[in-house]
């Protein structure tokens, strides 16, 4: 089995981030355990810790429904890019993005303003109807509304 340290897999002799070094033979003189209190992490795990942080990122991007909740996800995703040294910093920017913007609770907000203001300007679409077919003027409250409404929506 591959083990990893600090996002890289090692094999032989290696030295840790407070300069001990380990022998050769570690891989066969450790327990699982002694490995993990090292800071070590099999293929396996390192595999498992992955495919979760994905399940957390698509859960709040809105993707997925399987996560207990959003406060759940958004813990274990910043204990990831705080303690897991496996996220280069391409993939740690991107978990950072999801975290301060694209959370399902600003999407869900989102939503909730775009629908409320196309919704007024579908409402009032006949003043701009009105207008191009008999010329009768659109009040000007109406115009800036529906001014503010189109500001108001995000694609």
């Amino acid at each position: 089995m591959a083990w990893f340290y600090n996002g890289n897999q090692i094999s032989g002799a290696w030295t840790d981030a407070k300069g001990v070094t380990h022998p050769a033979t570690w891989d066969d003189d450790w327990t699982d355990a002694e490995k993990h209190q090292a800071g070590l992490i099999s293929t396996a795990e390192k595999d498992e810790l992955w495919a979760q942080l994905d399940l957390h990122t698509a859960y709040l991007k809105g993707e997925n429904e399987s996560c207990t909740s959003y406060d759940d996800s958004i813990f274990f995703i910043s204990q990831m890019l705080d303690h897991w040294n496996y996220i280069d910093e391409k993939d740690k920017t991107a978990y950072q993005a999801v975290l301060s913007v694209t959370t399902r609770k600003d999407l869900e907000t989102q939503a909730a303003v775009n629908k409320t203001n196309r919704d007024y300007l579908a409402s009032t679409d006949w003043y701009i109807t009105r207008k191009s077919d008999t010329g009768v003027a659109v009040p000007a409250d109406i115009l800036t509304k529906r001014q503010e409404a189109r500001v108001a929506v995000i694609e």
